[in-house]
């Protein structure tokens, strides 16, 4: 049994969190008090909490960028052994990118010379959709002017986005 300091009451000891370097191993209040102290100090202070996570965020984004490249150098085959492991999940993925694929392709699309297009792609790079099929923003068609060539680093880090810029290169 332990004395909560802020009901004043005795409560078992799984009711109370863990910390470090105290006497006992556990901290003064209760899980139930600890929580409500804990929502009212945000709420008084959350303009200051906010600023502090932006600020880690921006300061830390390079750091978690070199991260995960080396872990991914550390792990080249993970995908490879994902992809493996989980065939019905890859076939899922694959299936609603083809379906996705057949629903924006527009009757007067020009299927021939897509299928050059994606023929003569240059080694190392890869066929993007410029404006993406299943884009969060907007969605694009599979047609010829919606594609280009892009470096498989590039496509990559591309994921799903979109970029104004490149609609001003479809349109002109």
């Amino acid at each position: 049994m332990k004395y909560c300091g802020k009901c004043k009451e005795w409560k078992e000891r799984s009711e109370f969190y863990k910390q470090k370097g105290k006497p006992g191993g556990l901290q003064a209040m209760c899980k139930p008090c600890r929580k409500v102290y804990r929502a009212k100090y945000y709420q008084a202070n959350k303009d200051k909490h906010l600023a502090w996570s932006k600020a880690d965020y921006e300061k830390n984004k390079e750091r978690r960028k070199a991260d995960v490249r080396a872990w991914t150098r550390r792990n080249p085959d993970y995908v490879a052994r994902w992809q493996k492991a989980n065939p019905g999940k890859v076939r899922a993925i694959w299936m609603r990118r083809h379906a996705a694929k057949l629903q924006r392709t527009p009757i007067w699309s020009e299927t021939a010379a897509i299928a050059l297009f994606y023929e003569s792609c240059p080694q190392g790079h890869e066929v993007d959709h410029i404006i993406p099929l299943r884009g969060k923003v907007v969605s694009g068609l599979h047609v010829l002017a919606n594609l280009q060539y892009l470096t498989i680093h590039d496509n990559r880090t591309k994921k799903n986005k979109y970029c104004a810029e490149t609609l001003d290169r479809l349109i002109l």
